[in-house]
């Protein structure tokens, strides 16, 4: 649980982000452990930043170690570099007319991506303030072919932190956001590869080639008649899970993300879920790249590690000050 709350400093100052971030880590017998938790925050320029902390808790813990040895835990705190994961929403349509979906607590120039799927109806745009997902011209968006018919747009969160967006009923619908994504060229590859892989089988996102370093790789996965929840929702391997949204007798939308450090090619493996044999079905997939900000120095979240060994509780207080 984090708050964030911001404001202009005088002097040699720019500005001032202050935080409280509660952790907890998990046992892990016989062996070191740490736990990383990542804070999004308005993004500032590392080289003029400075991050302070004080912690409170039971961060100083002393575990007994083979050899009669000991050592303490701790918690660090830097400021972590390019985009950053900020978090979505779903939403499930079950009614005869048309609603909204929404993602709030959002700042103004977060990158907010939308998917939608249906297995046999038509799906329609979102609405004002939405672009299309930069696909091949040759291929429709949204697709409707019932495979399921899907389609992704996307758009940047203004100063009021909400995104809203007009959905057809009827429909499975997902949003996710990043913060530090380039606002003049937020894809780093396009167009967009799409794969359609119509045999039962789970969703196995297409390869992708990137230009730039530390580019957010979005994996995201349709199933056409199968469930799939979050909860038995495995993702490609090295990818963190995103939002999983689905309808009984209808689609799946699976999402995940990781950060590549280094330009070259991607291949994510396949979804997965807890029971592969009751979710495969007719199915397709996207890959895409966001590109960061530029100058690459620039960082919009806080990395926080905390933990060395056994069970660990506090709360981390924390400053990011940059100077002007």
């Amino acid at each position: 649980m984090s708050t964030l709350s911001q404001f202009l400093g005088g002097g040699g100052i720019k500005s001032i982000q202050r935080g409280t971030t509660e952790f907890m880590t998990s046992n892990a017998a016989g062996s070191s452990y740490r736990t990383t938790l990542t804070i999004p925050i308005t993004p500032v320029v590392k080289s003029k930043t400075m991050v302070l902390s004080s912690v409170a808790g039971d961060v100083m813990l002393i575990e007994e170690v083979s050899g009669g040895g000991a050592y303490n835990s701790t918690a660090s705190l830097k400021l972590k570099d390019g985009i950053s994961y900020v978090g979505g929403t779903t939403e499930l349509s079950g009614t005869s007319t048309n609603g909204d979906i929404s993602l709030s607590d959002l700042e103004s120039g977060d990158f907010v991506l939308l998917f939608m799927a249906n297995d046999d109806r038509v799906l329609t745009s979102p609405g004002f303030g939405w672009t299309g997902i930069p696909f091949n011209p040759f291929d429709p968006n949204p697709d409707n072919d019932n495979a399921p018919s899907s389609s992704g747009y996307y758009t940047f969160a203004g100063s009021n932190g909400v995104v809203t967006a007009n959905v057809p009923s009827n429909s499975n619908q997902c949003m996710i956001a990043f913060r530090g994504v380039n606002t003049s060229t937020p894809f780093d590859v396009s167009p967009i590869p799409r794969g359609n892989r119509r045999s039962n089988r789970l969703p196995d996102p297409p390869a992708i080639t990137t230009v730039n370093d530390k580019c957010m790789i979005v994996a995201v996965g349709f199933l056409n008649n199968k469930r799939l929840v979050r909860t038995t929702t495995i993702p490609p391997f090295t990818y963190n899970l995103g939002e999983v949204v689905s309808s009984r007798d209808s689609s799946t939308i699976m999402t995940a993300y990781k950060k590549q450090i280094v330009a070259g090619p991607e291949n994510p493996s396949e979804f997965r879920g807890t029971d592969d044999d009751n979710t495969n079905d007719v199915n397709k997939g996207f890959t895409i790249a966001l590109r960061p900000v530029a100058p690459i120095e620039t960082s919009s979240a806080l990395e926080i590690t905390v933990g060395r060994s056994g069970m660990q509780s506090g709360v981390v207080d924390w400053q990011v000050i940059e100077y002007k």
